[in-house]
């Protein structure tokens, strides 16, 4: 393996890493004082207003109690190279379909309340996003490992 294709490989590990890493501090910020406690947020782009829950900090940890599993989640699938990763897929609506929840509950985006079988259409065109996402990722690392081992056999066939 060339070195430059080990460094890739590594800046590559490397990136997921650091976003697997960075999951805890995403979902722990609002500790830190990022979000107010009470139920307004004014920035120079915009003001949000709590509807729903008691101050913008609660609804946030609420958020990242979703977010992050989701995140990590898709993590997981992109990266698994196992025949069972489609069960994935299922987690993933899950939480997408609890933040849609979130949102409406928060933002009235709906006066009723959003079922299962209204979100049912935005979890499929979710889902064939993350597969085509996937495949377009597979496809590459796949000519990726095709093209490492053309130039090994090619290596071997001039050392001989």
């Amino acid at each position: 393996m060339s070195t430059q294709k080990m460094s890739s490989h590594l800046l590559m590990g490397s990136l997921l890493a650091l976003f697997i890493a960075l999951s805890p501090i995403i979902f722990y910020s609002y500790r830190f004082g990022v979000f107010p406690e009470g139920k307004v947020l004014e920035t120079s782009l915009f003001t949000l207003t709590s509807q729903y829950y008691e101050n913008l900090n609660t609804f946030f940890w609420v958020l990242f109690g979703k977010f992050v599993p989701l995140y990590l989640l898709c993590i997981w699938f992109f990266t698994c190279r196992y025949w069972w990763f489609w069960s994935i897929l299922i987690p993933i609506g899950m939480y997408f379909f609890q933040i849609i929840s979130l949102f409406n509950d928060e933002f009235k985006l709906k006066d009723e309340p959003i079922d299962l079988i209204y979100i049912f259409p935005y979890m499929i065109l979710v889902g064939l996003l993350l597969l085509f996402v996937r495949n377009k990722i597979l496809s590459f690392l796949e000519l990726f490992n095709l093209k490492e081992r053309i130039e090994n056999q090619i290596k071997d066939i001039e050392s001989e």
